[in-house]
């Protein structure tokens, strides 16, 4: 087959959740012996309106600029951008759009009036132009139609707006976007959360809408165990220590990927700081999004061992994992997916979680008999997560019965991929017989 994996960016841009999953997938699919092409926006100065294309991963990368017009984020239609994506697209069997971020509006519509589109939605983007329904000034994220509240978390925003604007381009937003959904063959989910929660807010298209699971984008170098099948074996059983015992000394604590105040980082370091001091050590590794972050980390951290590391490789994860006793995610968003609580795992790391958006879901997915290799706490709970470590520095049986219960197995990439080729394939064979 002849694919076209559309992107929102790709390294050295920007690199991320989205974008890996899309790299990811575009590789595997190669490897199985299609034809991949991605295709992404780029806002790089030199951007002119001509197509720019490379390789990543491996795979040929075109790049498509966006005019300084096309980048203002409160305006969701871009015909011109789409008509142009539609060229770098060029001649393919299928087209698998990972997310409309960058674009616009009418893309799935463009695409599909000559070749069969899927869409895998990463977010709540189509439904909340904030991305990860993570409400301002006082709203609530409405769980019907209304969009009361959608005006009450943008109107302090958009100053110059009068609300009967505001409201007037939130439901041209949401008719255009439901449009775009029901001109997609089939849509993907990675999590039954996101679906449920997307459902309340916007039009699916019945029997359209799939559950599909990302899977671990990279796979682990495993020494010895390079050779080994991944698909039968464990990484997280040939890649956690030989014991599980703790070593002496303070609990080591990582969190891994962007450094952010919605990814729950600030209240991590007032839980940990909150135990007698020597308790546990934190790990942060990933880059700073947000401009003097890391120095306010270091101010709540106190006389709290902290080590705030920068951008990492994948292939680093194994290495850094290995300092580590625990993992842990206190996000405060709604995430989607979750890929780093899979990595933990993965590593053979006992995770913790907050209980936002999908991250219970990950969780829940790698126990078995009714336990589960880590906890769920409450967002934005600094006592609970300050009391959930304690008893883990207290009691060491507690993390041994979380390395007692580490996945057997977890899905990659490549199982995705696969899944994607049969689907694929089945539309193709549907849209022959549609077009005889």
């Amino acid at each position: 087959m002849r694919i076209a994996i559309v992107s929102p960016f790709l390294p050295p841009e920007f690199l991320g959740g989205t974008e890996r999953v899309a790299i990811a997938q575009a590789r595997e699919l190669a490897r199985l012996g299609h034809t991949v092409k991605l295709v992404a926006a780029t806002d790089g100065e030199e951007a002119t309106g001509v197509v720019i294309d490379g390789l990543v991963d491996g795979v040929v990368a075109i790049r498509v600029p966006r005019l300084l017009g096309e980048r203002a984020p409160t305006e969701h239609a871009k015909p011109s951008l789409s008509k142009r994506v539609d060229l770098a697209v060029g001649d393919v069997d299928i087209v698998h759009v990972h997310h409309h971020g960058p674009f616009s509006s009418d893309l799935v519509r463009r695409l599909s009036e000559r070749v069969p589109v899927v869409l895998t939605l990463h977010d709540h983007f189509v439904a909340c132009p904030r991305s990860f329904c993570t409400p301002k000034h006082g709203a609530e994220c409405p769980t019907d139609r209304e969009l009361d509240e959608c005006l009450a978390c943008l109107k302090p925003d958009l100053p110059a707006w009068n609300k009967g604007e505001i409201l007037r381009r939130l439901h041209d937003r949401r008719a255009a976007f439901e449009a775009d959904l029901a001109a997609a063959s089939e849509i993907y989910v990675p999590s039954r959360w996101l679906a449920e929660s997307l459902e309340k807010q916007v039009k699916l298209p019945v029997g359209r809408v799939h559950r599909l699971p990302h899977g671990l984008c990279e796979e682990f170098s495993l020494g010895e165990h390079e050779s080994a099948n991944l698909e039968q074996l464990s990484m997280a059983r040939l890649l956690a220590r030989g014991s599980v015992a703790r070593r002496e000394g303070p609990l080591n604590i990582l969190h891994f990927g962007n450094r952010a105040r919605v990814k729950g980082c600030l209240d991590l370091v007032r839980a940990v700081a909150a135990l007698p001091n020597g308790s546990a050590r934190l790990i942060f590794c990933g880059r700073e999004v947000e401009a003097g972050f890391d120095a306010e980390l270091r101010r709540a951290a106190g006389s709290l061992e902290l080590e705030l590391r920068g951008a990492y490789q994948p292939e680093d994860l194994v290495e850094i994992a290995a300092e580590a006793d625990i993992a842990a995610f206190p996000s405060l968003a709604s995430e989607s997916y979750g890929l780093v609580v899979d990595e933990a795992l993965a590593l053979g790391l006992p995770t913790l979680v907050s209980d936002a958006g999908a991250l219970p879901e990950r969780l829940a997915a790698a126990g078995h008999g009714g336990r589960f290799p880590g906890r769920v706490l409450p967002a934005g709970d600094v006592e609970a997560w300050t009391a959930c470590i304690n008893g883990l520095v207290v009691e060491e049986r507690l993390l041994q019965d979380a390395h007692a219960v580490l996945p057997d197995w977890l899905p990659t990439a490549a199982h995705t991929a696969r899944e994607l080729e049969r689907r694929y394939t089945a539309l193709l064979a549907l849209e022959g017989r549609r077009a005889s």
